[in-house]
């Protein structure tokens, strides 16, 4: 007896296993893209911001995206019960942006990137493994960005069914003589 293999579901399962291979990659890639980016302070400072930003929301402490520096503090410390340093060094990064936001002079976005990287690994701590497993795994900022790639590739090739069925419409149709 022979027996085929079921191509379909096997090129289904390798999607899916590709997908959730690229999705941590993703967000790493995207990560640096930002700071390769941050030619200055004040991008340094939106850096540091979207990366606390994305990495409460992989650990599920997701933050209202238009707060200002000072509600995102407010939230966070609320939200993940950051211990007093903790706390020092999330206040440091808020307030660190909202200077680099409204104040006239240049701020120094030296430290930022650590002050972030404290607050995060705080917030994990407050977490539970399985959290923490999976926003390393499975990171909300990654599924969304693939989520995105998706969609305009999507896009594109819903475009190109466009031009072809409107390049196919506008060919001249020819008459099929019926034999009788």
């Amino acid at each position: 007896v022979q027996r085929s293999l079921p191509w379909r579901y096997v090129v289904i399962v390798l999607v899916l296993l590709l997908a959730l291979a690229l999705t941590p990659v993703t967000a790493v890639l995207a990560r640096r893209r930002r700071w390769r980016a941050a030619h200055d302070d004040r991008a340094g400072m939106e850096a540091a911001w979207a990366d606390l930003h994305e990495g409460a929301a992989d650990l599920g402490v997701p933050l209202s995206p238009g707060s200002t520096p000072r509600q995102l503090d407010a939230e966070l410390a609320l939200a993940a019960h950051l211990a007093s340093g903790d706390r020092q060094a999330l206040g440091r990064v808020a307030l660190s942006v909202e200077r680099s936001r409204y104040s006239r002079t240049s701020v120094s976005a030296d430290g930022v990137d650590a002050d972030v990287r404290v607050v995060l690994k705080a917030v994990a701590g407050t977490r539970s493994r399985g959290q923490r497993a999976l926003a390393l795994a499975l990171p909300r900022s990654g599924t969304a960005r693939l989520a995105r790639l998706g969609d305009r590739a999507g896009q594109r090739v819903g475009g190109v069914d466009q031009r072809v069925s409107r390049g196919l419409r506008g060919l001249p149709r020819r008459r099929v003589r019926r034999r009788r």
